[in-house]
C-alpha cells in the first residue's frame, strides 16, 4: 500500500530524538568500508569473468525466470538462486568446456537441427513448444516459430538462443556421460570379489564397552595432551572454505494497537461499501490485497470460514470481516451451480491482427474474422461431423493440422475464461461462438464429466499493515541499541538490560542465504566478509523489509587450518576416547583370551553374524574396523582389545559361511555398471572435476 513508500525511505526519521540518531549516523559513518572493488566477480581455471558479462547474463537469465514463473517480480530468495544458477552455468561452460575442447567433442549444425526438428526433438523443445490447448508437445508451434522467428520481438530471440545453447550444452553433457559410460569395464574378478563381498559372512563372539559406559571422571586430559594431539592431526582439522559467526538482534516492525483499530475501521468501511456495489470484480480489485478470482470451487477448496457459510446459502450472501493471521477477510457468493470438473470440446480458432500468438501471415481484422466465424459457425451447425474438416484446414491453432481441433479433456476453468464457460454454460453437441484473446473459436461441445456443487465467490483480504510512524518508532527502538552497542562487551550487556532475543548463527559462509528469521541476509553476510569488517565489530543498522538488524561478528574463521580453539572440544572428545581405551587396556592387563577379557570387564560375550559390505552393525553403529578385522581372522583365532568409533571391543571368530557358486556374475556386473550410472546421473563427474578446478569467487562482494 501506501504506506510502502513511507517503510522504504523513513520519513520523517530526521526528527527523531536528535542524540539518538546522531549516534547511529556515527556508527554507521564508521562501519563503512572503503574497500577497493575489483572488475572481477571470479576466476575459474585462469578465466576471468567481469562483473558486466556476468551482470548481462544474470539479467537474461532473471527476465527467462520472471516469464517462466508467469511473475513481474521475484523475491529476493527466487533472485538469488538465478543469482547461483548463472554463477553455476560459467562454472559448467568453462569446466567442461576445456574437456570438451580435448577430446575434440562438439555438436554439429545438422545434429542441433536434428534435436530441435527432427523425429525425436530434445526434451527442452518438448517442454517449451506444448500445445496450450492440450498441454502436449506441437511439432507445427515449433515450425512456425521459426519460420516467424526474424519478425519477433527481440526478448523472443534472446530466449530462443538461450534454449539452443541449453540443448547443446545439455547434449555435450550426456556425450561426454555417455563416453565416461563406454570407457568402464568390470572385469570377472572384480564381480566375483563383488560377490563374495556381499555374500561371505563371518560369525564372531564380542564383547563390547561403549565410550558412554565409562564416567568422564576416570580419565583426565591435559592441556599440553590437547596442543600435541592438535599438531599431530592438523590434517584432519581443515577448513574448506572460510567461514563467519555472528550474534544479532532483530526489531521486528509489528503493527501497534492504533495501527489494528485503523485498519479494522478501514475493513468495517470497506464492507459497507462492498454490499451496495454494483461492479464486484472492479471493487474488489480497488480495495483487496489479492485481485479477484472468477474461478469456482468445491466445497473442500474453500477455507473452512467461508464454506461452512457460502456453500449452501442464497446467492447474494456476505460473510462479514473476520481476522485470520493478521489478515481480514470478507466474501460475497456470487453464484452456485453444478459444473463438470472436465470438459472436452473441438475447436476452429479465426484469429486476427493484434490477437495473442498471432503470427504475420494473419491479416484480417477483428471484424473480418468475426465475420468468417459466424460463416464457420453456419456451416458447422448444419452439419456439426464437419467441424473436425474445417479446423484442420482453416483453424489458425497450429495443433489443429494433427488433432483435427479436438482439446481432448481438460479441467474446469483449464482454458481461458471465455472459451471454458461457453462449453460449460451450453450443452452436450451444441455448437457457439466464443472470443478470447487468440481470435474467434467456433466451438462444439464434446463432453462434460465428474459433476459436483460449485461456488464462485468474491474475496477481499486485507492486511494488519504497519503504519510509517509505527517504522519509525522501531527504527528509533534498533538505533538507541546501537548507541550504547558498541563493544561486544556492551552488545551483550544491552541485549539483556533491554530483554532483547539474541540469537547466533555459526559457520556463515560467502554465498550462504539464509539466516533465521531474516527473508533477504545477504547485506549482513556481506558486512560479515568484508575485508575491514574485524573479529568483535558491531555492524551499522540493516533495514530488511520490516526488521531492523544490530549484529555482531564473534568468530572469524579462515580457509585452512582450523584454530585449536575452534577444534578444542572435538580434539578433548577425542583424547577422552583414547583415554578411555587405555583404561580398559590396563584393567585387562594383557589379556587376549576372549573369556577372561570378558569376566575382567564384567561382559558376557554376544553372538553377531558380519558381511563385508555392511560396516553397520546393529546397537553398535558403523565400525569398519571391527568388520575389516573379523575378515581378515581365521577360525578360532581372537583378537586383542581395540578402539572403535563407538566404543571398545574384543571378540573371537567362530565361523565363517564362504559365499556359494554363482553364475549371476553378470548381475553383480551390471550392479557395479548401474552404481557408477547412478553417481554420473547425480553430476558427480563435474563435482570432482570442480574440486580440482582452481575457482576463486568474489561474487560476495557484488551481491
Amino acid at each position: 500500500m501506501a504506506v510502502i513508500g513511507k517503510i522504504r525511505k523513513h520519513s520523517g526519521l530526521l526528527v527523531i530524538v536528535i542524540g539518538v540518531a546522531l549516534a547511529a549516523f556515527v556508527l554507521g559513518d564508521l562501519s563503512k568500508t572503503n574497500t577497493k572493488r575489483t572488475d572481477t566477480i571470479g576466476e575459474i581455471n585462469g578465466e576471468k569473468i567481469s562483473y558486466r558479462e556476468f551482470n548481462n547474463r544474470l539479467d537474461q537469465n532473471l527476465e527467462y525466470e520472471k516469464q517462466r514463473l508467469e511473475k513481474q517480480s521475484l523475491s529476493a530468495n527466487e533472485n538469488f538462486n538465478v543469482r547461483q544458477m548463472t554463477w553455476n552455468q560459467y562454472l559448467n561452460d568453462v569446466i567442461m568446456g576445456e574437456e570438451y575442447a580435448k577430446i575434440g567433442l562438439d555438436v554439429s549444425s545438422d545434429e542441433l537441427f536434428e534435436l530441435v526438428q527432427g523425429a525425436n526433438p530434445h526434451r527442452f523443445i518438448l517442454q517449451y513448444f506444448a500445445n496450450p490447448n492440450t498441454g502436449e508437445f506441437d511439432r507445427n508451434i515449433v515450425l512456425n516459430f521459426l519460420q516467424n522467428i526474424d519478425n519477433l520481438d527481440p526478448t523472443a530471440t534472446t530466449q530462443w538462443l538461450q534454449i539452443e545453447k541449453a540443448i547443446k550444452s545439455d547434449q555435450l553433457s550426456q556425450k561426454f556421460i555417455n563416453l565416461v559410460k563406454k570407457g568402464y569395464y568390470v572385469p570377472a574378478e572384480i564381480a566375483n570379489f563383488e560377490f563374495k563381498a556381499q555374500n561371505e559372512k563371518v560369525k564372531i563372539e564380542l564383547i563390547s564397552t561403549s565410550y558412554f559406559e565409562i564416567a568422564d571422571s576416570l580419565v583426565s586430559v591435559t592441556e599440553k595432551e590437547i596442543e600435541k594431539y592438535y599438531s599431530e592431526h592438523l590434517a584432519d582439522y581443515q577448513q574448506q572454505e572460510e567461514q563467519r559467526d555472528i550474534d544479532y538482534v532483530m526489531f521486528e516492525v509489528k503493527p501497534s494497537v492504533e495501527d489494528r483499530v485503523k485498519t479494522t475501521n478501514q475493513v468495517n468501511t470497506i464492507f459497507e461499501e462492498f454490499k451496495n456495489t454494483l461492479n464486484v470484480m472492479t471493487f474488489v480489485n480497488s480495495v483487496s490485497d489479492r485481485r479477484y478470482d472468477s474461478n469456482y470451487y468445491k466445497k473442500e477448496e474453500l477455507p473452512v470460514q467461508l464454506a461452512e457459510t457460502l456453500f449452501d446459502a442464497k446467492v447474494g450472501t456476505f460473510v462479514e470481516p473476520y481476522l485470520d493471521n493478521d489478515v481480514y477477510y470478507m466474501a460475497k457468493l456470487l453464484d452456485s451451480q453444478v459444473r463438470a470438473d472436465s470438459l472436452s470440446a473441438t475447436h476452429v480458432l479465426i484469429s486476427y491482427i493484434g490477437a495473442q500468438y498471432a503470427g504475420p501471415e494473419i491479416t484480417r481484422t477483428r471484424e473480418e474474422a468475426k465475420a468468417l466465424a459466424d460463416s464457420i459457425y453456419n456451416v458447422v451447425k448444419a452439419n456439426k461431423n464437419k467441424i473436425n474438416e474445417i479446423a484442420k484446414e482453416m483453424s489458425d491453432d497450429p495443433s489443429a493440422k494433427e488433432n483435427d481441433g479436438d482439446t481432448g479433456w481438460f479441467p474446469d476453468m483449464g482454458m481461458v475464461s471465455s472459451f471454458n464457460n461457453a462449453i460449460m454454460d451450453n450443452a452436450l453437441n451444441d455448437v457457439v461462438i466464443a472470443e478470447t484473446a487468440f481470435g474467434y473459436h467456433v466451438i462444439r461441445i464434446m463432453g462434460k464429466k465428474g459433476f459436483n456443487q460449485k461456488v464462485k465467490v468474491a474475496v477481499i483480504e486485507r492486511a494488519i499493515e504497519s503504519s510509517g510512524q509505527t517504522y519509525q518508532d522501531t527504527y528509533t527502538e534498533a538505533s538507541k541499541f546501537a548507541a550504547l552497542a558498541t563493544t561486544p562487551e556492551a552488545f551483550e550487556n544491552s541485549t539483556i538490560e533491554q530483554g532483547l532475543n539474541k540469537r547466533s548463527v555459526p559457520g556463515l559462509r560467502k554465498m550462504s542465504n539464509y539466516i533465521a528469521g531474516i527473508e533477504n541476509p545477504r547485506s549482513i553476510i556481506q558486512w560479515a566478509f568484508n575485508e575491514e569488517t574485524t573479529e568483535g565489530i558491531i555492524s551499522p543498522i540493516f533495514d530488511l523489509d520490516g526488521k531492523y538488524v544490530v549484529a555482531h561478528l564473534t568468530g572469524l574463521h579462515p580457509k585452512g587450518d582450523l584454530a585449536l580453539e575452534d577444534v578444542r572440544e572435538l580434539v578433548k572428545a577425542q583424547l577422552i576416547k583414547d583415554k578411555k581405551y587405555e583404561y580398559l587396556l590396563s584393567r585387562v592387563n594383557g589379556k587376549t583370551d576372549l573369556n577372561q577379557i570378558a569376566s575382567e570387564l564384567g561382559k558376557i560375550p554376544q553372538e553377531i553374524e558380519l558381511t563385508f559390505t555392511s560396516p553397520n552393525i546393529e546397537i553398535y553403529g558403523r565400525e569398519p574396523k571391527l568388520v575389516g578385522k573379523a575378515f581378515s581372522m581365521q577360525i578360532g583365532e581372537n583378537s586383542s582389545l581395540f578402539k572403535g568409533n563407538n566404543g571398545v571391543y574384543a571378540f573371537s571368530v567362530i565361523e565363517t559361511t564362504p559365499a556359494p557358486e554363482t553364475a549371476l556374475l553378470d548381475f553383480y556386473r551390471n550392479q557395479l555398471v548401474m552404481m557408477l550410472e547412478s553417481r554420473l546421473a547425480n553430476n558427480s563427474l563435474f563435482q570432482s572435476l570442480e574440486t580440482n578446478a582452481k575457482i576463486e569467487d568474489s561474487r560476495y562482494l557484488f551481491y
